[in-house]
């Protein structure tokens, strides 16, 4: 089977390294770098087996790959509503759906309104409803002078960085995530890089309507600003980025690459000279994940700022995953927030 299609879907969705390991667990042979891995492939015929696993792993990337998430804790009453509408949901015959998991062919003139239900997964983790649908938005890149030559116009001389703007068309995907076990259900929107927060709300306002067909009313998402100190407060992973306050007055924004600050000696020591007493009101936190020899670490962010902190009664309702590949790293963390709420019911 021919598979540049499917690459071209992949490599729109994924960054390199995430994708190289897609590619490798699909049993094909990664390039350096897309261009010649996308070369290696074009109208190459490969092994059904492995054109599946590749479709199977962008599917996978689809679902958990670079998402904006808000969670919906819900009475077990409105659990079985939900389940049951969402079970008894048909995937309708359209473009959308006949593409999936690759992107449709000339999206834009496939209708951009309103995204559609192009997919559905149900299986003993649960069912994914899958939405599909274009977005346009509009991203600043660093032109990179030194490709003029000669030919660079004047009003750019003496300039050391040129930023433009472009338009960029993207079909993207966003899910309803409704798990067997525990109350919690995820609403999860893409998130690419560029992507306006307004897209974002729109996504994630898209997906809580459907939830009100499912229950019969609007449910609030979950503030997860406490969730941040019980991440802190935790042995679970790395901590990278963590921003926070002191009752002395300090607005502190600590970054690692590899330490996590937990254990990190300035942290550690300027943390003791407070007390031990600090209010985090950012963090992000990274774990690791293995396949065979294969490695990647997914992390997941709680992002508020000084200013929301020192509100009476602090709020957060969006929550940021990156750097998935399977559908696995997305279970862990479900685990993960259900023991945050277990010890932390507020």
């Amino acid at each position: 089977m021919e598979v540049s299609g499917i690459l071209e879907a992949l490599k729109e969705r994924a960054q390199w390294t995430e994708a190289r390991k897609i590619i490798i667990r699909a049993g094909l042979k990664a390039g350096k770098g897309w261009p010649r891995t996308i070369a290696r492939y074009a109208g190459a015929e490969v092994m059904q087996e492995s054109a599946d696993a590749l479709a199977s792993g962008l599917a996978e990337h689809l679902l958990v790959g670079d998402k904006a998430l808000r969670l919906y804790q819900l009475p077990e009453e409105n659990l079985t509503e939900l389940r049951t509408f969402a079970s008894e949901m048909d995937v309708p015959e359209t473009s959308f759906s006949a593409a999936y998991p690759c992107k449709v062919p000339n999206a834009g003139a496939a209708g951009n309104d309103e995204s559609i239900l192009c997919a559905k997964y149900d299986d003993e983790d649960g069912i994914f409803l899958v939405y599909s649908g274009v977005r346009k938005f509009e991203v600043k890149e660093k032109l990179d002078l030194t490709k003029f030559g000669d030919s660079l116009p004047s009003e750019f001389q003496g300039f050391s960085a040129v930023y433009g703007s472009k338009v960029i068309e993207r079909q993207l995907f966003d899910v309803l995530w409704i798990p067997r076990s525990g109350n919690v259900v995820f609403s999860i929107a893409d998130s690419p890089k560029g992507m306006p927060p307004e897209f974002l709300s729109a996504a994630h306002a898209k997906i809580r309507r459907l939830l009100m067909d499912g229950i019969g009313y609007y449910p609030e998402p979950l503030n997860l600003f406490n969730f941040i100190q019980a991440v802190y407060g935790s042995n679970w992973g790395t901590v990278v980025e963590l921003g926070f306050l002191t009752d002395t007055g300090s607005v502190k924004h600590e970054h690692m690459k590899l330490t996590c600050l937990r254990q990190e000696p300035f942290h550690v020591g300027g943390k003791d000279a407070v007390d031990g007493i600090i209010h985090p009101f950012s963090i992000l936190i990274r774990w690791m994940e293995k396949d065979g020899e294969l490695e990647w670490e997914p992390e997941f962010t709680l992002h508020s700022s000084a200013f929301e902190a020192h509100s009476i009664n602090p709020s957060l309702y969006d929550a940021y995953f990156g750097s998935g590949i399977l559908v696995r790293d997305l279970k862990r963390l479900r685990r993960r927030i259900s023991q945050v709420l277990e010890s932390k019911p507020s």
